[in-house]
């Protein structure tokens, strides 16, 4: 009985840590009229002013956790050709385009559903990455082809900042209307037909 006590004085503590957390995040959020998210970046500037700005593109366990889900895609046979050709040439880009950060790898799939397995697998993997750092979780992917390697490159596109966030989502919003207008909508007919 006397092991419970601290435990139990120990769970209250965390939660009201949690509380004030959430307590102070609204009142910023009310404050400043930012979202949740930029709320939680600037209680984080104000704990830990001196810690470095995070930027995607230098994650070491981002790249690491990229590049495994690659191999895993690939295979091994594949992916030594792809270690052993970046000795020669960047096969890891980052950079930026209209307004919006990327990263870029070579994925040399041999199938749709190898491509479609990078789209989802790495484009998890970086939401994943992006809302553990506070960051806007969604991600635009777009392929593209390396003309002097001959080899597709996938573009995963998001946003660190405010700005790019909102040009993000627009570019979001676009594609999907543009899908939408060359495809059609879904009706309830087309459902059943399939």
């Amino acid at each position: 009985m006397n092991n419970i006590k601290p435990l139990i004085i120990v769970l209250l503590l965390v939660l009201l840590i949690i509380l004030l957390f959430y307590l102070v995040r609204i009142a910023v959020m009310i404050w400043t009229g930012c979202s949740a998210e930029e709320a939680t970046r600037k209680i984080h500037a104000v704990m830990r002013p001196n810690s470095q700005t995070y930027h995607v593109k230098d994650d070491v366990l981002l790249i690491q956790d990229l590049w495994k889900a690659v191999r895993a895609i690939i295979g091994d046979a594949r992916f030594n050709r792809l270690v052993a050709l970046s000795q020669i040439t960047p096969i890891f880009l980052s950079g930026e385009a209209s307004g919006i950060p990327y990263i870029a790898l070579a994925v040399p799939y041999n199938s749709a559903s190898e491509k479609m397995q990078a789209e989802t697998l790495l484009s998890n993997i970086l939401q994943r990455h992006l809302v553990s750092h506070g960051l806007y979780g969604q991600v635009l992917v777009d392929w593209t082809h390396h003309m002097g390697l001959q080899m597709p490159f996938i573009m995963l596109r998001y946003a660190e900042t405010p700005e790019e966030k909102e040009i993000l989502a627009n570019t979001i919003n676009q594609t999907v209307n543009q899908m939408t207008q060359q495809n059609g909508s879904v009706t309830d007919e087309d459902i059943d037909d399939v």
